[in-house]
């Protein structure tokens, strides 16, 4: 996945965006870094007590388990020095907190024009946190299953864990119990008024480090406990006591915050959704808080705006177009449409337009869409549901259409002025022309077949044709006629596909598979392969050893 992850940044937006860094989210607040111990300090949406002021939950919060991370620390005292995996490993955490970690080094790197960094979340490297810790403690674990390290040795990682979970705890009671009179309640409207007083949020804290203080609590009894009782001194009792408070652990807070629930609570079915499956045409929505773009997935719904860090710098463009008038302008990762007028929107197959209805300034079932949306001659709603109104367009183009001209741009501004003065539906532009002899003959498309990375068509026409497709343009495309593999298709106006037919009846078939997946294929095959070679001479060696040492 690196490789296609890779080429997909480069065609993407990825360096225009600047989303992460303008809200706040980018890096991890020094204060944050107390959700190493006790995740849920600051309060958490899912219990709707979250009182921190910085950036989202589910970005600025990095926990991995009070267990874990002591386990890990353990191996600092005797590890650091004698074994490679856990030096590996420590390197690995120290790197991991810099790059995540609000600090000036942390911040030269996040800024950096590379591999899309400037517009990276970079707690994302809390993955590689994640991935150290575990390694390391699988080395700790290792190490003390060998009896190479002892109960004591655990002692002093767990007190400092305690004591990383008891000081912020302090600080708090003691700015409550000097300040905390004078300190005004701090307006949050999207929490209940009780959780904004200081004395509640220090319970909330409290509260959530009673699991975390809970468990290291239990691991210093038992250690403690096996100095006494020397049957209690075997190292698997102590693993398995890691296990399972480190289980009990991570199964509380993920069900907490990501609780299994039915699919149909999440995704509820609707009116809405219900109209726009019977229909094929596209939609988009006005700037309303209507509908999250993670439910048109699950329902398999066809909208041209959403939220994408990846997607196509030239559909970016396209889009700018529509809003702006401007080609040549890249905004961010939150794709929406302004003006609704554009018949640029008849070429993206846009059919109907979803808007809340507004009265007097607030949503109401008997009022009416905003400005431009409430003029009924030129946007007719033709669908209701509660607050939502589907309006409908008059002429969207098919999502696979046959044109008669083209027109070769030679660069950004022309491209431009050919869109804006063009008839879509009759004329495409493109910026190479295509191999084709003669006049252009109009294409008859049958019904398309959409699944996954694949399109597939049959056409019928007398002559040459080009048929154009509203489907994003990407370097990866394949074109096959007749199960023949031809060039690549067109980048065709500006942003999407065309691709070039001759005379008679024809199955069209394109596949989206890059060069970069294929070559990451092989790679991950090859390596695989040697790793397979690795362990098979491992085992070899060691059962050949196995019998020179029983020989001698």
């Amino acid at each position: 996945q690196i490789l296609p992850g890779l080429e997909a940044t480069r065609n993407s937006i990825r360096d225009y965006d600047q989303v992460a860094a303008g809200s706040g989210i980018k890096f991890l607040p020094l204060h944050k870094l107390i959700t190493l111990t006790t995740p849920d300090f600051f309060g958490s949406p899912s219990t709707y007590n979250l009182w921190s002021l910085a950036g989202l939950y589910d970005n600025l919060t990095v926990y991995f388990g009070v267990i874990p991370l002591a386990v890990f620390l353990a191996g600092l005292y005797s590890l650091t020095r004698k074994n490679q995996l856990y030096l590996f490993s420590l390197l690995i955490f120290i790197v991991s907190l810099i790059l995540l970690v609000d600090n000036p080094l942390g911040r030269f790197i996040g800024n950096l024009n590379v591999l899309g960094l400037s517009a990276m979340v970079m707690t994302r490297f809390s993955a590689l946190t994640n991935f150290a810790l575990a390694a390391g403690s699988a080395v700790v674990l290792n190490e003390l299953s060998r009896k190479k390290i002892t109960y004591g040795q655990f002692i002093k990682p767990l007190l400092l864990v305690l004591s990383m979970t008891i000081v912020p705890l302090t600080i708090m009671l003691f700015i409550w119990r000097l300040w905390a009179p004078t300190i005004p309640p701090i307006p949050i409207d999207f929490f209940p008024p009780e959780v904004l007083s200081f004395p509640n949020t220090l319970m909330v804290s409290f509260r959530n480090s009673f699991v975390p203080i809970f468990q290291i609590i239990i691991s210093l009894f038992f250690i403690f406990l096996a100095v006494k009782i020397s049957r209690a001194r075997k190292p698997v009792f102590l693993v398995i006591l890691f296990f399972s408070l480190t289980f009990f652990d991570f199964y509380r807070f993920f069900t907490k915050y990501n609780s299994f629930t039915p699919q149909s609570y999440l995704y509820p079915e609707n009116k809405i959704t219900q109209f726009l499956k019977k229909e094929e045409n596209r939609f988009v929505t006005s700037r309303d808080p209507i509908m999250p773009p993670n439910m048109w997935l699950v329902d398999g719904l066809k909208s041209i705006n959403g939220q994408d860090t990846l997607h196509s710098v030239y559909y970016n463009q396209f889009i700018s177009l529509i809003n702006f008038d401007n080609l040549n302008r890249v905004t961010d990762r939150f794709v929406q449409v302004r003006n609704f007028d554009s018949p640029l929107l008849d070429f993206l197959n846009v059919k109907y337009i979803l808007a809340l209805k507004w009265k007097e300034g607030r949503p109401d079932t008997s009022g009416k869409p905003n400005y431009p949306l409430d003029d009924p001659t030129k946007f007719p709603i033709v669908f209701t549901d509660g607050l939502t109104a589907v309006i409908q367009r008059p002429n969207p183009l098919p999502p696979v259409f046959s044109v008669t001209r083209y027109a070769l741009a030679k660069d950004l501004q022309e491209e431009q002025q050919f869109l804006e003065a063009s008839d879509l539906s009759q004329t495409v532009i493109l910026n190479q022309a295509p191999r084709i002899e003669g006049s252009l003959a109009k294409a008859k498309i049958g019904p398309v077949s959409q699944k996954g990375n694949e399109i597939i068509f049959e056409t019928q026409s007398t002559g040459n044709s080009l048929v154009v497709l509203s489907t994003a343009f990407y370097p990866g495309w394949n074109y096959y006629l007749d199960g023949v593999k031809q060039d690549p298709p067109l980048r065709a106006n500006h942003a999407f596909l065309a691709v070039p037919l001759p005379p008679g009846e024809h199955a069209v078939r394109l596949v989206y598979l890059p060069a970069s997946f294929k070559l990451g294929l092989i790679i991950a095959a090859v390596s695989f392969f040697v790793l397979i070679l690795f362990l098979f001479s491992h085992i070899i060696r060691s059962l050949y050893e196995r019998r020179s040492s029983r020989q001698i």
